[in-house]
């Protein structure tokens, strides 16, 4: 993916340009314990994946995105690298979703010994995204979209042997809209599949992912189709993690 690099500062450097344009600011952090303060101002529970609770993440294993309005932040998106290697992601995923809810869920969290056949048949470097989050009057202006644009290739500049990258999201969410907003290649309706689901989560949760070929194929459509100027770049590498003030 490295070959791409400057296609995707170009893409990503475009969108951030949009975003700014309506006069916000767009910070990379690798503070979670940040991330759920924002989350909780912006009136949402930061999700057991990303919070500072259940994790203790190396600096290089994930990161967040924030869109601020001066300093209130109106959207947000976070990363986290999971490099199944030969494990499954529907064996990766019992094992963390049980970790991560079984403690406070009022009920035994259980799943199906039977998943979805393309769960059952993903595995090796995989980057998750969660905490997609925009504040109401800032989704109206198209934040979210434009967030997402350039999220994408922030995530594979920083992991370019990501083999793909999903979200999990609920089907009120996805008929709001946001997983479209996202665009990416491949949609699952009821992907994880459940005897028992946890009690603070919902049973009916879409996957949205997208392998690195219908990255790359994306990719290429937004340099041709929308003609990209050079304009802004992301970070650099080494500091993509590092807050921006």
């Amino acid at each position: 993916m490295l070959e791409f690099l400057d296609q995707m500062n170009r893409v990503a450097g475009h969108y951030r340009s949009l975003i700014e344009r309506q006069g916000l600011e767009v910070r990379h952090s690798s503070d979670f314990v940040l991330l759920a303060d924002e989350a909780t101002n912006m009136g949402f529970a930061v999700t057991p994946h990303f919070c500072p609770m259940f994790n203790a993440f190396y600096r290089d294993e994930a990161f967040w995105i924030g869109v601020y309005d001066g300093e209130q932040c109106v959207a947000m998106l976070a990363f986290k690298r999971q490099p199944l290697g030969s494990e499954s992601l529907a064996s990766y995923m019992k094992r963390s979703w049980v970790r991560y809810y079984a403690r406070d869920s009022e009920n035994p969290v259980v799943f199906a010994n039977e998943q979805k056949p393309f769960m059952d048949l993903t595995s090796g470097n995989m980057a998750y995204c969660g905490e997609f989050r925009v504040m109401p009057k800032y989704q109206q202006k198209g934040i979210g979209q434009l967030l997402a644009a350039y999220a994408k290739p922030a995530a594979w500049t920083f992991w370019p042997d990501t083999d793909m990258l999903y979200i999990f999201m609920e089907n009120k969410d996805v008929r709001r809209g946001l997983m479209a907003a996202i665009e990416l290649s491949m949609q699952i309706k009821n992907a994880l599949q459940w005897v028992q689901h946890p009690s603070q989560a919902k049973r009916d949760y879409w996957m949205g992912a997208s392998p690195q070929r219908d990255f790359v194929g994306w990719l290429r459509d937004e340099v041709r189709n929308l003609a990209v100027p050079v304009l802004k770049t992301l970070p650099k590498r080494e500091s993509l993690l590092e807050s921006v003030s």
